[in-house]
């Protein structure tokens, strides 16, 4: 049983974000959460799952307190992990109106933890339905019950979580007590919410993404150390890797 479920039209973290996806037949929406910025480009982590079968061009929608309709931004995919259920999103950083949003919401991020969290830790799930007009945010808290593997010769990098959670959610973040990014959910049966921590998260950061993205990534993996513009990528070669 969760310990605590909240569902409001919109949500008061603003880097939780809707990812929209087309597979040529019909639109999908899925959860995701911007780790980073540069002067230049935003970092989204999602789960695979939510943008394996896009077609199309992926939309990212952020809600900003005290505005009433997204701020819709094109995102391109830039690295996957079949296996952690893992997906890596870039943006072009928006220009804002300066007299309509503050500036400490302009580029909304949420830090990756440093640490793995334990069996016992309160955790908060955080996502968009997936379907309807509004989209409705929720958040449900509960603990770890435990870590899972997706194979005998992996180790232990998934957690399930005793969170309510529902399709639309899935690729949003797994948040601490502090608000840092501990997982990324991908999934939810009857014993709760499931996604991949994020000792993981960084080690699919650093292998995938930091090559073409290095002033994205160390943001990400080091919120509070200035980088200087070499970490501008101007004209990123950008390609979606395979699973």
């Amino acid at each position: 049983m969760s310990q605590l479920t909240k569902t409001i039209e919109k949500s008061n973290r603003p880097a939780v974000v809707r990812v929209n996806t087309d597979d040529g037949r019909s639109s999908s929406h899925g959860t995701g959460t911007c780790v980073a910025w540069t002067f230049d480009y935003g970092l989204v982590l999602s789960a695979w799952h939510v943008v394996k079968d896009n077609r199309g061009q992926i939309i990212i929608d952020y809600w900003y307190p005290g505005e009433d309709a997204p701020e819709r931004i094109n995102a391109t995919l830039v690295a996957t992990s079949r296996k952690w259920d893992l997906a890596a999103l870039v943006v072009k950083r928006p220009l804002y109106s300066p007299t309509l949003i503050p500036l400490s919401n302009r580029y909304p991020f949420i830090r990756i933890a440093r640490d793995k969290p334990h069996m016992g830790d309160s955790i908060t799930v955080a996502g968009y339905n997936g379907g309807g007009t509004p989209a409705t945010y929720l958040e449900s808290t509960g603990t770890i019950q435990g870590f899972l593997t997706p194979s005998t010769d992996s180790v232990a990098d998934w957690m399930m979580i005793d969170a309510k959670a529902r399709s639309g959610d899935s690729g949003g973040p797994m948040l601490d007590s502090k608000g840092n990014l501990v997982g990324v959910l991908w999934g939810t049966d009857s014993t709760g919410a499931h996604g991949t921590h994020c000792e993981r998260i960084r080690l699919f950061l650093q292998e995938r993404v930091e090559k073409k993205y290095p002033g994205l990534v160390r943001r990400a993996l080091n919120p509070f150390i200035f980088y200087n513009d070499q970490d501008n990528q101007n004209n990123p070669k950008i390609c979606p890797e395979k699973p």
